[in-house]
């Protein structure tokens, strides 16, 4: 079992877990799931679903998520490695999610987006993506990087540190994030 949890500045967090359900030589199919909070600390969100990775850093996964005074989300996610070789480790991926939300008066939405990861001998890291929703002619850019603070065989602790723009008819934001993620195998 592999599992996490992680707690930003602004006072939300997320907890998270992956259950192995069957092995084979080369691919895993895992149960996963995670927990949300507000930054009030109040429940924001739940997700659940499956995840097939492949020895070679190959992934596609199926969630279905539960937002608070909200709705439902379903999203399917994959990643492909591009390169993993001397500690250099370089993935892309994609994902496309489908709201569901609980009022009538809010319209269905998709979102799309992708992005490259690329980590040094599981150290440092940075990684970029988009992210656009059609119906709110929105997009999202971000730009993360990370540091292991320090790692044992069954657990790490990570800093991560990155901005992000958004554009969109109603103007363009941009946003600082940060976190702590400690991360646990059991």
């Amino acid at each position: 079992m592999d599992g996490g949890i992680s707690q930003n500045p602004d006072g939300s967090g997320k907890a998270w877990g992956k259950l192995p359900i069957a092995s084979g030589d080369n691919n895993t199919l895992s149960a996963i799931g995670s927990l949300q909070n507000s930054k009030n600390g109040n429940f924001h969100s739940a997700t659940g679903g499956l995840a097939l990775d492949n020895a070679k850093g190959h992934s596609v996964s199926v969630t279905g998520t539960h937002i608070a005074d909200f709705g439902k989300q379903a999203t399917a996610a994959g990643q492909i490695n591009l390169m993993r070789n001397n500690g250099h480790d370089l993935s892309a991926n994609a994902f496309a999610t489908r709201t569901f939300p609980n009022h009538p008066a809010i319209p269905t939405f998709d979102k799309v987006g992708g992005g490259v990861d690329y980590n040094y001998n599981q150290k440092l890291g940075a990684s970029i993506g988009v992210q656009h929703v059609d119906i709110a002619k929105r997009t999202e850019y971000s730009a993360m990087a990370s540091a292991n603070v320090f790692r044992t065989p069954t657990s790490s602790l990570d800093v991560n540190a990155g901005v992000s723009k958004t554009v969109s008819p109603f103007g363009n934001t941009w946003e600082k994030s940060g976190a702590f993620v400690y991360k646990k195998q059991f």
